[in-house]
């Protein structure tokens, strides 16, 4: 759940709701961009993982 900080002001009803929508756009982008390097993390270390059971096989260090 997400909370939007909104000064205190007077807005008209059209106003705030484009404030709302601003911060909530921001919100999933920013929350996006996150899932992307975090996935981005993800992929880079079992490649790692793949690589170092590679070099261990061809070492002979596996069991």
């Amino acid at each position: 759940m997400w909370s939007v900080s909104i000064p205190a002001k007077h807005y008209t009803r059209e106003k705030l709701i484009k404030v709302v929508t601003k911060a909530a756009i921001k919100k999933v982008d920013k929350d996006e961009q996150e899932r992307e390097k975090s996935q981005e993390k993800d992929e880079e270390r079992i490649k790692f993982e793949n690589f170092t059971k590679k070099v261990r096989q061809e070492v002979g260090l596996m069991e």
